[in-house]
């Protein structure tokens, strides 16, 4: 009985943000025997609609991961969804099965992806697992989780820059931060395991939180510490959680909840047309980058060659000095700063940069740019030999090739013009 307020939870569990029904239906309610008859033609169709659905979920899961290896969480989300659902649908019967078989074909298909797309990548991060991390552990992930969970609360300092050395590593296992961090983690897991037991959205919102960040949590270290552009999919679980408290405060302070949505975004809506400004185009990004962060090295750099192709290229040598001092040894600065200084015409000193990038890197691609340093230095001969020493390491290396094809060519014209 009472089938219509059955169908309206069947109807909000689905939802994007899985509320609550908020009004019960007073519609007397008709018998379920004579609505099945009813509506017994569209059963059939209802099965083919669950196996489309099923089917766009795993195609939609492979091209997820294949785009970015965060995706690989997808099935542990879905878990925690369908864990909030069991709990309110608990006692009733039906789909549990199918739902099931839709999560373990997500995972499969997702494990071939990873086969496919990733599997060197894995061997690498196995890798660097296995060797030294970045910095003490756990402080160092606890930091990071931090930080994550402070930009998606407090969005109002954020940086284009979380590298080395804008960022301070942390010098022992645990510190003050690390503990901060590590307490808020504890209480907002605890919160939500606790609300997702009593079937409340909220709790798998800030699970999948945290859960979203394993990925680029620096359990796995690589060089870039923190992006924001990595919170993009762990911030779909705090719209759950603000979508399911907002809801229920709806209901019994409508004005307040409507005011104070009014003020959040307003507020939001004028911070992010304040940092579409930064980003208007690389000089003004970086700009804004090392003005924030006054120890960024990478603001710096590509700061510096913003303004080289603007012609500033005294102010671009500036900056690279800098950024040197920072990172002395850093190889994009190395081949940035012979760049600049052959772009102002300074050729030793740029031949000077090109050698110094091949003494931290002899790899193809640096052994053909000290060659056309020598090039573009009148040193014809030791170009020719680093366009060789290039080709040994990467037969293939077609820029290589066309180095050695330009020197010949202008040798048979030497030649020609001998002749003349």
């Amino acid at each position: 009985q009472n089938e219509d307020i059955y169908l309206t939870k069947s109807l909000s569990t689905l939802h994007c943000l899985m509320t609550r029904p908020r009004r019960k239906v007073s519609k007397p309610a008709r018998s379920l025997p004579s609505r099945a008859r009813k509506h017994g033609g569209r059963q059939r169709g209802g099965v083919l609609a669950r196996v489309a659905l099923g089917i766009g979920m795993v195609f939609a899961a492979a091209l997820a991961l294949g785009a970015k290896e965060n995706a690989a969480v997808f099935p542990a989300l879905a878990a925690l969804l369908y864990i909030v659902m069991a709990r309110r649908q608990r006692g009733e019967r039906g789909g549990s099965a199918s739902q099931w078989a839709a999560l373990v074909g997500v995972a499969l298909v997702l494990c071939v992806v990873v086969n496919v797309f990733y599997i060197d990548r894995i061997f690498e991060a196995v890798a660097r697992i296995q060797g030294e991390p970045l910095a003490p552990q756990p402080a160092f992930t606890l930091r990071v989780v931090g930080t994550y969970a402070l930009r998606a609360v407090w969005p109002f300092y954020l940086s284009a820059d979380y590298t080395l050395p804008a960022w301070d590593l942390p010098v022992s296992a645990i510190d003050a931060p690390a503990v901060l961090a590590g307490l808020f983690l504890f209480v907002v897991l605890l919160l939500g395991v606790r609300l997702m037991w009593r079937g409340r959205i909220a709790g798998a919102g800030m699970c999948w939180f945290f859960v979203a960040l394993l990925p680029v949590a620096q359990i796995v270290p690589y060089r870039e510490i923190v992006a924001e552009h990595n919170a993009y999919l762990p911030l779909a679980g705090l719209a759950l959680v603000v979508g399911d408290f907002g809801g229920s405060w709806a209901t019994r302070r409508p004005g307040w909840t409507l005011a104070i949505a009014f003020v959040l975004i307003v507020g939001l809506a004028v911070f992010t047309a304040q940092r579409t400004e930064d980003w208007q185009s690389d000089e003004t990004l970086w700009a804004a980058t090392l003005r924030d962060v006054p120890q960024s090295a990478r603001a710096r750099h590509n700061l510096a060659i913003a303004l080289a192709r603007r012609g500033q290229v005294e102010r671009a040598r500036q900056l690279l000095v800098e950024a040197q001092e920072l990172l002395p040894d850093d190889l994009k600065v190395v081949l940035t700063r012979a760049s600049v200084e052959e772009r102002a015409g300074n050729q030793a000193a740029a031949l000077g940069f090109a050698r110094r990038a091949v003494e931290i890197q002899p790899s193809p691609e640096n052994l053909t740019f000290l060659g056309w340093a020598y090039v573009a230095a009148g040193r014809p001969t030791r170009a020719a030999e680093s366009f060789e020493r290039a080709l040994s390491k990467n037969p293939r290396y077609s820029e290589a090739r066309d180095g050695l094809q330009t020197l010949r060519d202008r040798n048979k014209r030497q030649n020609i013009g001998g002749r003349r």
